[in-house]
């Protein structure tokens, strides 16, 4: 639309995101072994050595871990849905303040909603702390202004100067965000096992790999000591 020495240009963005992410990060166990001789004997399935146990026996060393993560929906791999919406919209003035001097003024603005979590970690832990894994934040100020100048010298109009200034916001990606649905300690409840409990390579604590290669689905063993490795 233009109006004597303006020229106005207006525009309106959504995004609709609808996302379905599904994740089986160490489902099927992630081992450390100290040795090649260790693994070698993981892997011909020796069973633990026992004063009971008749030799060849297997005895993990020491710092050998074993970790698996587990659905806390009961399901193999775990299914989350970190959906967005996306709104922007924009507003420029192209004004020609002299034949060889025009000024762009703009402002843009955007605004992004995440899904949030499903599912809350009750720890009491994380409360006293103020943590609430559910809770999104919402960056309701994304204000973009924009300057752009274009002058051109009287004396040589084969040359144009150019310039410009603005703000920009970029999208927060989904998949960076549907983290949120996962390491909230109980969609995917990750342990760290060592000593005995390590299970025989390629065996997970759910047993044998399934020759469908379908993530494992037993439900997370109260053993085992919380993992900081991420799910």
């Amino acid at each position: 639309m233009s109006r004597g020495r303006h020229a106005f240009k207006l525009g309106v963005d959504v995004l609709l995101a609808r996302n379905r992410g599904q994740g089986a990060s160490n489902f099927f166990g992630s081992y450390r072994f100290n040795s090649l001789e260790s693994f070698g004997r993981s892997l011909a399935q020796l069973p633990v050595c026992s004063p009971a146990t008749p030799q060849p026996c297997r005895t993990p060393l020491a710092n050998e871990t074993y970790i698996q993560a587990f659905s806390g929906e009961g399901k193999p791999g775990s299914t989350t849905f970190p959906n967005s919406t996306e709104f922007a919209n924009f507003l420029q003035d192209e004004w020609r303040a002299r034949t060889n001097l025009t000024f762009s003024l703009g402002l843009r603005y955007d605004i992004q909603f995440m899904a949030k979590p499903p599912v809350k970690n009750p720890s009491a832990a994380l409360a006293v702390a103020g943590l609430d894994t559910s809770f999104v934040p919402l960056d309701a100020n994304n204000f973009a202004p924009r300057l752009g100048i274009a002058w051109t010298p009287m004396r040589r109009q084969s040359l144009v100067v150019r310039g410009g200034y603005g703000l920009f916001f970029a999208r927060l990606q989904d998949a960076i965000a549907g983290r949120a649905h996962t390491q909230n300690g109980v969609t995917i409840e990750t342990r760290t096992f060592t000593g005995t409990s390590v299970p025989a390579y390629p065996n997970t604590l759910c047993g044998p790999p399934d020759p469908s290669g379908l993530p494992p689905s037993c439900p997370s063993p109260a053993t085992g000591s919380d993992a900081i490795t991420p799910a």
